[in-house]
């Protein structure tokens, strides 16, 4: 089976030559015997088993951009070439992008049950039980599964939500695409956007607490951006992390506050620079979560990316 190129987005979403090979072959196992479905199950790797979860999760995209049902009722049928009950594979994994798909459907007006049950009739094991509660159990709130579906300017997508209000005024995803675009190169690589993230006052101890407090309280919507070193080569990259946090605050004021509060007291483990433009502010950090293993940057390495906030902020603020 073809596997997906890596980093395929959900938010900007392009469809691939995967998508319409693996459909071919979901339509085959559909359609085949019993035992040639179970055959084609047990020659399935653990990477064979990602691609069919990446499928179906692009199938409910696919559906969301067409609005054509049938794809998404095929993302389902993926879902039943899945044995949940192997040992490396979580159960889990097949229930989100059930989710998904079951959305998708709902979300052009159409009925999931019929493709949750017909698909449940040629699965085994735990996925059949799990296709087969979903059937009862149509999905209509996205937010459930941590996700939100945004408009962008290539049409809808899914961006990947952590359950905060999120009602900014101002495109704080398109902020966050001019950031990661700046940072392309880079020692580090930026992940794809969150939104409904918090800003945690732990960033912003150089500050006074209630201040603080009051700054982040009137946060209209954060997104988040979180990253790691882009070369693998040195012992301790995988420990290095970068979060990026970009937020609409209530005023201009309350945006410097937060800025202004950017850092660590003494002795913490953690280094950030932050930018503000009228009610946009930005905070950049980066440690390490590995104890013993120390920090690639402090505040005054991570000076160099200040202007990347900056440019973002101006670009997008009132």
């Amino acid at each position: 089976m073809d596997a997906y190129a890596t980093n395929l987005s959900l938010l900007h979403f392009t469809e691939v030559p995967a998508d319409a090979a693996i459909d071919e072959f979901v339509d085959h196992f559909a359609a085949c015997s019993h035992m040639e479905r179970w055959r084609q199950r047990s020659d399935l790797t653990i990477g064979d088993i990602h691609t069919v979860l990446t499928y179906a999760g692009r199938a409910a995209m696919r559906t969301l951009r067409s609005g054509e049902p049938s794809v998404a009722r095929r993302g389902v049928a993926a879902l039943a070439i899945v044995n949940s009950d192997r040992d490396d594979v979580d159960a889990r994994d097949v229930a989100w992008q059930a989710g998904l798909l079951s959305y998708a459907i709902g979300r052009v007006s159409a009925d999931a049950a019929g493709a949750f049950r017909t698909a449940a009739a040629i699965a085994v094991g735990e996925t059949a039980g799990l296709l087969s509660r979903r059937a009862k159990q149509p999905v209509t709130n996205l937010g459930d599964w941590g996700f939100r579906e945004v408009r962008t300017s290539g049409g809808v997508g899914l961006v990947q939500d952590r359950g905060q209000p999120y009602q900014p005024e101002s495109d704080l995803l398109g902020i966050a695409g001019a950031v990661a675009v700046s940072m392309a190169g880079s020692t580090w690589r930026l992940g794809e956007p969150e939104t409904g993230t918090q800003l945690d006052p732990g960033w912003l101890a150089a500050g006074r607490r209630r201040p603080v407090e009051r700054a982040i309280a009137s946060i209209t919507g954060c997104v988040a951006l979180r990253g790691g070193m882009a070369s693998p080569d040195s012992p301790s990259a995988s420990a290095q992390h970068m979060v990026v946090f970009l937020a609409e605050a209530g005023t201009d004021s309350a945006a410097q506050t937060i800025v202004r509060a950017v850092g660590p007291r003494t002795g913490s483990s953690f280094a950030a620079v932050g930018s503000a433009a009228g009610q946009l502010c930005a905070v950049l950090t980066a440690r390490s979560v590995v104890k013993g293993i120390p920090s690639v940057e402090t505040r005054a390495s991570l000076e160099r990316f200040r202007h990347v906030l900056t440019d973002a902020l101006v670009g997008h603020a009132a």
